[in-house]
């Protein structure tokens, strides 16, 4: 597979809501770790970060991978309701409306509840957009989601069931949401530029659309790793 210089936007829409308080450390960790993973990714990166509680905030929009600072407990706490549909239909209109044609374009979804508390954007609207990212765009919508069905919830939302994975609620729990998001961001990254790939992220992308090939690809990976130390 050649090689091709591809630009990837990365959206990591994180829910703040107070559900989230004793997960708080755990996902500044986990966003950090995922950060550092990134930027050790060859090619160009940009990446937008976004909090939500019943309100929505973009704590970096667009940054160069490699100038993304730390996540700390002074910018990341947990507060409010959870206004799901509002951060990810904000996100979304306004990465189609910032992107350019041949970008790969990856969102990830972290929530740990669902909606209670949108004001601009319905369910239906989301859905439409989400619809749309995918077919027209060839966006990647990656949801992650702990005490709740995340499969059912996110492929109602039409977010393709490949790409979805639940979480438990505690440290290893979102240990394992950021190993799998980041297995999957670097998944599509490295196919888009052609780069050569582990055969299990290879493997992953291809696969059908099932419920169960984000986790299985993951777990794959993970105990082959396991085995080799």
């Amino acid at each position: 597979m050649a090689k091709k210089k591809v630009k990837t936007n990365l959206y990591f829409v994180a829910d703040r809501s107070g559900s989230m308080n004793h997960m708080a450390s755990e996902v500044i960790g986990g966003f950090n770790a995922y950060v550092e993973k990134q930027k050790a990714e060859p090619g160009e990166a940009n990446l937008t970060l976004v909090q939500f509680d019943g309100e929505y905030e973009v704590v970096h929009k667009a940054l160069p991978i490699k100038e993304v600072p730390e996540l700390t407990s002074k910018v990341y706490f947990a507060r409010g309701m959870t206004a799901l549909y509002d951060a990810v239909g904000k996100t979304i209109t306004e990465g189609l409306i910032s992107s350019n044609a041949g970008e790969l374009n990856i969102i990830t979804i972290m929530t740990d509840g669902a909606e209670n508390a949108s004001k601009e954007y319905s369910y239906e609207a989301v859905k439409a957009l989400i619809k749309r990212a995918q077919d027209e765009f060839n966006w990647e919508v990656i949801f992650l989601g702990a005490n709740m069905n995340a499969r059912e919830y996110a492929t109602n939302m039409g977010i393709k069931a490949k790409n979805v994975s639940n979480f438990a609620a505690n440290g290893a729990g979102m240990l394992n949401a950021v190993n799998t998001m980041s297995f999957a961001s670097s998944s599509y990254r490295g196919f888009a530029s052609g780069t050569v790939m582990d055969a299990n992220m290879e493997a992953f992308v291809k696969a059908a659309d099932v419920s169960t090939a984000l986790s299985d690809a993951y777990d794959k990976i993970d105990k082959e790793s396991k085995t080799k130390v």
